[in-house]
């Protein structure tokens, strides 16, 4: 009989999950929101109004349940991680435990355990209002990072002096509740980000590869491009404090995707997240290793030994479209072009004709992608941001939602080699 698996919450970007839970043949249970295509992908899908409200999401969840229990359960959301600890610990299924959950979803938590371990990280300050946020960055020093403690890879502003706080600080905070985390206050720390890509079983991490990202400058840094396997003279300071920081957090029968800063005085990590990386990450790991890191997902959610066998031949690169202004989306221009580029391999559009646009603040903004192959990392990444700079996102302004531009794109348009 085929294995039950509920998701709760799949996250743009990781379709690759979904495909392999159904190529293995397993019966997909998926709580998302609503208004999320991926829910046409699962065997039983349960709609939930909004996939970050967890008292909707648990309803969900016991809806699923009800219907069809889980032999597995995962979620690639770090919020709600705490959630559905909960729940594996309730039907005594396999995952991070509620402490490493916890630590996943927080990054006060985090950054406390990783202190304590002696990982080196940022320094850093809470802050509850705009009085105690002027003193944190006083003691952490300009420029300096805001962020909020319970999203991932979101909610974030560089501040570059204390004229800006104020500003940086309503934006973040206003929307906030009382019963929300504090603010964090970061230092600005200087030097090549990676991701380092891994798994943790019975305690024991095992790295996949290093990723080397391209990030933008301004005052919201915003992820636009990843090229991997990264195999620098430096990688293996880099991964070695990775799986520190895995282990100091308590991440165990998970992937885990570690954020690393190599500074002047060594690799610093900014982030660890107890689930696979994000930005078609694991597709690029797949496309050049010979392997499918979401199968070594799968056999950790069942409690099964992961099995992990890479043939590792070239790269592979993805960057991201921006609109270098604000406005509305009305299409992208120069894809013929890019086909017949060295290296092509995919590119995608995420976003409508007629969405508004604007400078990226967030991955939110960002509009599309390509995806390139090469000899080493650094071929692919050169060969991706060719192609990249050669398609044009158009802006009208003014332009009427549902109004079809001349030569515009639609939400989930794809390109591929060959086709």
């Amino acid at each position: 009989m085929s294995k039950v698996v509920l998701i709760v919450g799949a996250v743009e970007h990781r379709e690759l999950a979904l495909r392999t839970g159904l190529e293995r043949g397993y019966r997909i249970v998926l709580v998302e929101e609503a208004t999320s295509p991926l829910l046409s992908w699962a065997h039983l899908a349960v709609p939930v109004p909004d996939i970050l409200d967890a008292r909707g999401v648990r309803a969900g969840i016991d809806r699923a349940v009800g219907l069809a229990r889980p032999d597995a359960v995962l979620t690639l959301y770090d919020e709600l991680f705490p959630l559905v600890a909960e729940v594996a610990a309730d039907l005594g299924l396999p995952f991070v435990d509620p402490g490493a959950a916890l630590r996943n979803a927080n990054k006060i938590e985090q950054r406390t355990a990783l202190e304590k371990a002696g990982v080196s990280i940022p320094e850093w300050a809470t802050c509850t209002d705009l009085t105690s946020a002027r003193e944190a960055a006083a003691r952490v020093g300009y420029p300096a990072i805001l962020k909020v403690a319970d999203q991932t890879g979101a909610g974030k502003i560089r501040v570059a002096g204390p004229d800006e706080l104020a500003a940086a600080h309503a934006q973040l905070a206003g929307p906030r509740s009382r019963d929300e985390p504090p603010l964090l206050v970061e230092e600005l720390v200087h030097g090549q980000e990676y991701s380092v890509e891994a798994f943790v079983w019975h305690g024991r991490p095992t790295p996949i590869c290093v990723t080397h990202k391209t990030t933008t400058g301004g005052g919201y840094p915003v992820e636009l491009g990843h090229a991997l396997p990264y195999r620098g003279t430096d990688a293996d300071p880099v991964v070695a404090t990775a799986l520190d920081a895995a282990r100091a957090v308590g991440a165990d029968h998970t992937l885990v995707h570690v954020e690393v800063f190599l500074t002047a005085t060594g690799p610093r990590v900014v982030e660890v997240n107890a689930r696979s990386g994000g930005d078609y990450i694991m597709d690029l790991v797949a496309r050049c290793s010979g392997a499918n890191p979401y199968d070594v997902v799968y056999d950790l959610s069942l409690g099964r030994a992961p099995s992990w066998h890479p043939t590792w031949r070239g790269a592979a690169a993805i960057r991201f479209l921006v609109a270098d202004r604000a406005g509305r989306l009305a299409g992208i221009a120069g894809v013929d072009a890019a086909l017949t580029l060295p290296g092509f391999h995919r590119i995608g559009v995420d976003r409508q004709q007629g969405t508004p646009v604007r400078r990226p603040r967030s991955g939110e903004d960002r509009l599309g992608w390509v995806i390139a192959d090469g000899a080493d990392w650094r071929q692919a990444r050169d060969r991706a941001d060719r192609i990249a700079a050669g398609l044009t996102p158009r802006i009208a302004t003014g332009l009427t939602p549902g109004v079809a531009p001349t030569d515009g794109t639609g939400v989930d348009d794809h390109w591929e080699a060959g086709t």
